[in-house]
Formats: C-alpha cells, sequence, structure tokens
C-alpha cells in the first residue's frame, strides 16, 4: 500500500514539473515575441519620428509650382528612412523656424530661375538678406550659370548637401561667382552678369573659398586644399582613385562639414592641422561615418549614370 501511494506521488510531481516546464516554455516564448514586438515598434516609432520630421520640414518649403522650382532642396526628403533625410531634418530644423516665407531664402541652395530684383524691391527680404548677410558664420554666395539659369543664390555654409550640389550642377558647365564684399544689398544687381561674360570652368576653388576659409587663420588657408585632401584619404578608402570630379566634391564638402562642426562645437580657434601637417580631428567618429555614407549617396545623386563603389 506505501509503495503505491509513494508511486502515485511521484507521478503527479512528475506530471506538475511538465506542466511547470510547459508553462515556463511558454511564458519564455511569450517574452520573446514581446521582445521581437517591441523592437519593431520601437524601429517603426523610429521611421514615424522621421516622417514627422520630414513633414514638418516639408510644411516650411514653399510650392515649387507657384513660387520656384528647386528640386535639390526636395530631393533629400524623398525616403524618410536614409541618411540623407535624418542629416537633413537636424540641420533644417532649427533653421526653418515658422515663418515659411521669409525664411526660404536664406537656406536656398539653387533657385531655378530665380529674379534677383525680389531681394532689393521685397523689404521683408531685403532685410532678411541683409541680416544674413551681416551674420559671420552664414557668408551670402552669389552665382550664375548657363546649365542650372541661376542668376542668384544665397545659402548658410550649414547645408552642406546643397553645398554639393552648388558646386557640382552639371560639372562640365561653365561657371562663374562672386561674393558679396559690401553689406548693402542694394548692389546685388552688379554681380548678375550677362551670359557672354560667364567663363570660369569648375574646379576646386569653386565656393570653397567664400565658404570654408572664414573661420579659420591665414595661416591654415594656404595648406586647407591639402589637408582636406588628407581627411578625405583617411575616411575615403578609395578616394585616390576617384576621378577628379569626385575629388572636388569630397574636398569642398569635407571642409565645410568639418566647418560646420567646428562652428557648432564653439571650437572656431581650434586647430584642425597638427605640428606636423596631419589634419588633427575634431570630429566625433561616428557623425565622420555619417558623413561619409551621405557623401557616398550624394554622388551617386549626383553621378547617377557613373559607377561609384
Amino acid at each position: 500500500m506505501m509503495d503505491f501511494l509513494l508511486s502515485q506521488v511521484q507521478v503527479f510531481h512528475s506530471e506538475q514539473q511538465k506542466k511547470a516546464e510547459n508553462t515556463v516554455g511558454m511564458l519564455e516564448a511569450r517574452i520573446l515575441e514581446l521582445e521581437k514586438a517591441n523592437r519593431e515598434m520601437a524601429a517603426r516609432n523610429k521611421v514615424l519620428e522621421i516622417q514627422i520630421l520630414n513633414i514638418e520640414i516639408g510644411n516650411h518649403i514653399p510650392n515649387p509650382n507657384t513660387v520656384v522650382e528647386s528640386t535639390s532642396i526636395q530631393e533629400p526628403f524623398k525616403d524618410p528612412k536614409s541618411v540623407t533625410t535624418k542629416i537633413a531634418a537636424v540641420t533644417f530644423l532649427p533653421i526653418l523656424g515658422e515663418n515659411k516665407f521669409e525664411k526660404y531664402l536664406p537656406w536656398t541652395d539653387i533657385i531655378k530661375n530665380y529674379d534677383p530684383s525680389i531681394a532689393t524691391t521685397d523689404p521683408r527680404i531685403k532685410n532678411r538678406v541683409r541680416n544674413f548677410r551681416q551674420d559671420r558664420n552664414l557668408p551670402l554666395i552669389m552665382m550664375k550659370s548657363h546649365c542650372s539659369k541661376v542668376k542668384a543664390a544665397a545659402f548658410p555654409s550649414s547645408l552642406i548637401s546643397d553645398l554639393l550640389i552648388a558646386v557640382l550642377v552639371e560639372p562640365d558647365c561653365k561657371k562663374r561667382k562672386q561674393s558679396l564684399e559690401n553689406d548693402e544689398i542694394d548692389e546685388i544687381d552688379s554681380y548678375v552678369e550677362d551670359d557672354d561674360d560667364v567663363n570660369c570652368k569648375c574646379n576646386d576653388s569653386v565656393l570653397s573659398d567664400s565658404i570654408v576659409d572664414e573661420g579659420f587663420t591665414t595661416h591654415y588657408q594656404n595648406t586647407k586644399s591639402t589637408v582636406f585632401e588628407k581627411i578625405a584619404q583617411s575616411v575615403l578608402k578609395n578616394y585616390d582613385e576617384f576621378p577628379e570630379k569626385y575629388k572636388v566634391a569630397v574636398k569642398t564638402a569635407t571642409g565645410a562639414y568639418l566647418k560646420l562642426v567646428l562652428e557648432k562645437a564653439q571650437f572656431e580657434n581650434s586647430k584642425i592641422i597638427g605640428e606636423n601637417g596631419e589634419p588633427t580631428f575634431c570630429v566625433p567618429h561616428e557623425e565622420m561615418e555619417l558623413f561619409v555614407e551621405w557623401l557616398t549617396c550624394e554622388l551617386r545623386r549626383v553621378f547617377p549614370t557613373e559607377t561609384f563603389n
């Protein structure tokens, strides 16, 4: 009788142990499912966050059909998950503010068929451009191009994506740039010349002198091209194999990018060149990786018909 009861207890205990193991297994499986669901939800939320930023930015961009056409402004926002969009969102959002119209001119790179006389006839834009010109960290660039029909373009140095487009819109076209050296915006028309006078081809000094030099001492200005090339070589392994127009883009964009980082970090007086002439990085590694990924995407976008690894 005792043996029978003992065997029954053992059977009962075994059954309970199996039920407990099954319950634990089910709970563990459920936990794994919940963790997976949470990760998916977090990923969707991240995408949604970028989409929201994208929409907020889009609300501040004038309708190209009713105002002006500016494809380079809209293209970075097509894919809300792209690195370009993330960088654009972080870069543009603090600049745009709430006013759509008065904030438009200062951060525009290339505005096709833009009429520069608007800047001198509309007092709101006139005052905004004058203030923009007087801001040491936001140099105003006036340029003209055959192929893109640009009469004038004003943009802050922080818009690196648009800077690259501005430097490399149809690289074989003839291009000329003029920097305003007088704060009076009324003199803007003196820089808009006849098409026949536009006779300067793109090279590595286009725009870079006006944008990159500002904030650096004279000692470093003479060697900036070499330094940016060294930086490009260190972050892009196949830089030496690039065609010359890629190298122009990389050096110009790298210089503007580093200037932006120095401005944001308030390291305007910091050296970017070491004692031995090698570049001294003031840029976090993660940011430089994002920059390289962004630059790769931009080169592919600017030169879609060519192979770029």
